[in-house]
């Protein structure tokens, strides 16, 4: 029989790792969980040293995203955290991996594409299309549409 005080610190456990379960969504914690296995499937150990994550970028430069590097190099971080030595340095952040993953960037980065501006009448458009929906999603839908044009004619005038 289990006694009183090793049931509510069962419960209390319980309660813990589905709080820190929380901070994540689960779309993050199924990505995170998807990064980690790409990474263990082509021969990465864990922990992992700063030089192995180093190897990982460059074998993987120029096939992947440097976005999807960057999201995997988050989900090794995010492992290392939550199960990686403690007292030792997250290898992730090490300098080996932050400059490798800078000269990913450099090399293989996508510069952002540039979009035409909204004009007037088409910001009007969407205005009244939004408007017709009635209630509140359609006073919602004009405010963030008006907000959204103020802010960025208030940002090219600066």
């Amino acid at each position: 029989m289990t006694s009183p005080t090793s049931t509510s610190s069962q419960s209390l456990q319980a309660r813990m790792r589905a709080l820190r379960d929380a901070a994540h969504a689960p779309a993050t914690r199924s990505g995170y969980a998807s990064d980690v296995r790409h990474y263990r499937l082509h021969g990465g150990p864990l922990p992992a040293t700063p030089h192995q994550l180093a190897r990982y970028l460059t074998r993987f430069a120029g096939q992947l995203a440097v976005s999807t590097l960057q999201r995997r190099l988050a989900a090794l971080q995010h492992w290392h955290r939550l199960h990686g030595p403690r007292g030792h340095p997250n290898p992730v952040r090490s300098p080996l991996v932050q400059q490798t993953l800078a000269g990913v960037r450099r090399l293989y980065g996508q510069p952002p594409r540039q979009v035409k501006a909204l004009v007037k009448a088409d910001l009007v458009k969407l205005v009244r299309a939004a408007r017709a929906q009635g209630g509140l999603r359609a006073c919602r839908d004009s405010a963030l549409l008006l907000l959204g044009d103020r802010k960025s004619t208030r940002l090219n005038s600066s």
